[in-house]
């Protein structure tokens, strides 16, 4: 997923008890989960998704107690009439958990497809993450990127801690590797810094600044160029 940075915002993302204490404690086990969330700014590895505009977006998630989960998540985009997408779904599967005292590993598969389209989008990627002591690096890996029918490898590292019990703060640079994809040929550096907090026990709103290298000007334009981003979002 876009399962995402994440980034950054939340986004990454989504984690979702009769009258008696027996069905409050059901009720706080259940495998379901969700949010929904309005970003000031939907960025993806550093790029504006939707032209520099807000966006709207939705999860929902079944996680089971052996750590498979599986879920979808859904944000409007807007890439220029040329591609002609309105809207981002991204359908995934994956499984996580501790594989180590303290260390823990999160690998998915997704595939985010983009309706209405006016060129073809919609590719599948396979991600990978450890994660220890708030450190965590990601591999995410496609072979059609793009629907480009080349390869496209992305590399983060982020890290994150809380400051003052209530406030979450997270850091990140990530490079996309598309050296085999017509009209990049290359790699683009993203960074990202913010900060977040949660307001009762399901709002949180959040604040991040992110920024690329400036890669790739030619294709992406000022969606690529610096931008702090506004989160504000409720899970369930």
């Amino acid at each position: 997923m876009k399962a995402k940075a994440l980034c950054l915002l939340v986004l990454a993302s989504m984690a979702m008890g009769s009258n008696s204490a027996f069905a409050q404690d059901e009720e706080a086990s259940s495998p379901f989960s969700g949010n929904i969330t309005f970003v000031s700014d939907y960025r993806f590895r550093g790029i504006s998704q939707n032209l520099n505009d807000p966006a709207l977006q939705g999860g929902l998630t079944y996680s089971h107690t052996s750590g498979v989960y599986v879920g979808s998540w859904i944000s409007n985009v807007d890439f220029g009439d040329a591609a002609g997408a309105a809207a981002e779904i991204d359908l995934f599967a994956g499984w996580n958990g501790e594989i180590a005292d303290g260390l823990a590993a999160d690998v998915q598969v997704v595939r985010y497809y983009y309706p209405s389209h006016n060129i073809p989008l919609a590719y599948n990627e396979f991600i990978a993450k450890l994660s220890y002591a708030g450190l965590t690096g990601m591999v995410g890996y496609s072979n059609d990127v793009y629907a480009s029918s080349e390869t496209g490898i992305y590399y983060n590292l982020a890290y994150g801690l809380t400051v003052a019990e209530i406030y979450n703060v997270t850091a990140s640079v990530g490079s996309y590797d598309l050296d085999d994809v017509p009209g990049f040929g290359g790699s683009i550096t993203d960074y990202s810094i913010g900060v977040s907090r949660t307001f009762g026990d399901s709002l949180t709103v959040g604040l991040s600044y992110v920024d690329t290298n400036g890669a790739f000007e030619s294709v992406y334009g000022e969606t690529n160029d610096s931008q702090f981003v506004f989160s504000m979002g409720v899970g369930f």
